[in-house]
């Protein structure tokens, strides 16, 4: 077994708050219902990459009833940012409001469960919802229609306040294998043969080059784009797009979000992405997807994710229509940790919503999309941006008030957690104005079904007065979520061998197997050692814990 591990805590980042726009006064997002008619699963790592953007038709909120409420939006994941050129949404689309044929926005319609919001968002961000489902091809992972995409109809219907955001349809190119035609334009089995055994020939020739070229003296552990099979796009962006990729070397799988230099023309967009890099690099949580490199060439700036493939909690909730106490009492733990890690370091995430959580292969969870986060390390500094998704933004955001950083997180965790247990947001209404209004009254209504305790744990947490809204520190001892808290803080204290966490003391990362077969993919083992040791994101240090995450651990 590896060794338990606590977390050290890195320093502040060199990169300050970003700047965001409010929306439009007036303008109404449509709510889109959670349980209509879409397909697919939503996109991960936000386009805002790992963000997503699901379309159905809403109606305004219906009077409520037991198990009824305003749904989460088919379109979640849009959300509001000032960084945004020309006002585009979270998923990195054109401007969240429902646009009629005139241009104008239409109103907001009603829904009996969740109801989307869209709001202006700047560049893909996320890292890593994943598709659901995806398979090999050429060694690597080949297109499957059930991993969805951020990019969609942008003529559809949006909704601000109700529902989950469901599943989009799946976007991107690629198929698996090519096809020849025959008489009725299918290919035969021959001609469908030729081509995998084509296919298989290339990427082995490719994997033999690369094999020669880090063994090379001119290797400088720096990996290109030629490291990485591109497939499906996860999530696409105002800047940019996420794909499901393959290590060429390793063959794992990875999430890559990957900007165009040519769309970003504002500096202030350019520093945000320079933030998010940097604050990715400090983050390692179990709960918290994982940056393991970043490329950068005269077009572009890939970011080199983990990959959590298992879909993104708000597709899950959409299916399950709500969950049950018990497991919704796990995922809130798994992701108060992650909230109450990243607060620790003095960073405030500031996007906390169903979307930019995924499931991991162990069906635990991942927080992703950091597109928003912001250093804060004085816990009494003044926030002044704007931004966030609507239906998941503190009173004090929608009031346009300086704010602190770390109330407004535990605010959207509460948000997340109400929808949950009840499967619709706690505020809904047909425009941002009239939705902005209900956020800052905080009048909460709950289902039958719904625990004493965990009404009382939910209206903690709403609080409107963000003094008085419960610590994360004291809702992991609340009476609803006590019973779970230990044996998950135990999990982050000890985490699965199959991890991509860096130890506290790097040492305890070498093991023998991982790296022999680092040297047998043309590594040196010296730099392999002295990467780990010093905690480099080369390619040295991405592709060993690659290995390491699928090879048998025996200590060095």
């Amino acid at each position: 077994m590896r060794p338990a591990r606590s977390r050290s805590r890195p320093s502040s980042a060199k990169y300050g708050a970003t700047t965001a726009a409010p929306a439009a006064p007036g303008s109404g997002p449509r709510a889109a219902a959670l349980f209509g008619n879409t397909s697919g699963n939503a996109a991960p790592y936000g386009a805002s990459a790992y963000g997503q953007r699901v379309f159905g038709a809403t109606a305004a909120p219906a009077p409520y009833r037991a198990g009824h409420g305003p749904s989460l939006s088919r379109r979640a994941g849009s959300r509001t940012s000032a960084d945004t050129v020309g006002g585009s949404d979270s998923t990195g689309g054109r401007h969240s409001l429902q646009q009629g044929s005139s241009g104008q926005p239409k109103g907001l319609q009603a829904d009996h469960r969740f109801g989307n919001q869209a709001a202006p968002r700047g560049a893909a961000a996320g890292a890593a919802a994943a598709a659901n489902g995806s398979s090999s091809r050429a060694r690597g992972v080949s297109h499957r229609s059930a991993t969805s995409s951020t990019t969609t109809n942008p003529t559809q219907g949006k909704t601000h306040g109700g529902g989950i955001a469901g599943g989009d349809s799946a976007g991107g190119g690629g198929g698996g294998g090519g096809s020849g035609s025959g008489p009725h334009g299918d290919a035969s089995e021959d001609d469908k043969d030729a081509v995998r055994r084509a296919q298989r020939e290339k990427e082995w020739a490719q994997r033999q080059r690369l094999r020669d070229f880090v063994s090379s003296p001119e290797f400088d552990g720096n990996a290109t784009t030629d490291f990485y099979g591109f497939g499906k796009v996860l999530g696409q962006g105002s800047f940019g797009k996420v794909r499901l990729a393959w290590h060429r070397l390793a063959g794992a799988k990875v999430a890559i979000k990957s900007y165009e230099k040519s769309r970003i023309k504002d500096a202030a967009q350019w520093k945000r992405v320079q933030q998010e890099i940097k604050l990715m690099e400090r983050l390692n949580h179990p709960y918290v997807v994982r940056l393991l490199e970043t490329i950068e060439n005269a077009k572009r700036i890939h970011i080199v994710m983990e990959y959590a493939g298992g879909g993104n909690l708000c597709s899950y909730v959409k299916a399950r229509r709500r969950l049950p106490e018990a497991e919704a009492r796990k995922i809130f733990l798994q992701l108060l940790l992650s909230v109450e890690y990243m607060h620790g370091l003095g960073i405030i995430h500031r996007d906390i919503k169903l979307e930019n959580v995924l499931f991991d292969s162990s069906r635990d969870m991942k927080l992703v999309d950091f597109g928003f986060s912001v250093a804060c390390r004085d816990p009494n500094k003044r926030l002044k941006v704007f931004c966030g998704t609507p239906s998941y933004m503190a009173p004090e955001i929608v009031q346009r008030k300086e704010y602190l950083g770390r109330p407004v997180d535990i605010w959207s965790l509460g948000v997340l957690l109400y929808a949950c247990l009840c499967g619709c947001f706690p505020f809904v209404a047909k425009t941002y104005p009239e939705l902005y209004k209900r956020i800052a009254a905080a009048q909460l209504r709950f289902p039958d079904h719904v625990s004493n305790a965990a009404k009382d744990l939910v209206r903690r947490m709403l609080h409107p007065d963000p003094l008085k809204r419960i610590p994360l520190a004291r809702a992991r001892r609340h009476p609803w979520a006590a019973p779970l808290a230990s044996a998950v803080l135990r999990q982050v204290a000890m985490p699965l061998d199959r991890s991509l966490l860096i130890s506290d003391d790097p040492a305890n990362d070498l093991y023998e197997a991982a790296l022999a077969k680092a040297q047998e993919l043309g590594f040196p083992r010296h730099r392999v050692v002295e990467s780990v040791l010093s905690r480099s994101r080369t390619s040295y240090s991405t592709t060993y814990y690659l290995v390491l995450y699928s090879e048998p651990r025996h200590r060095c």
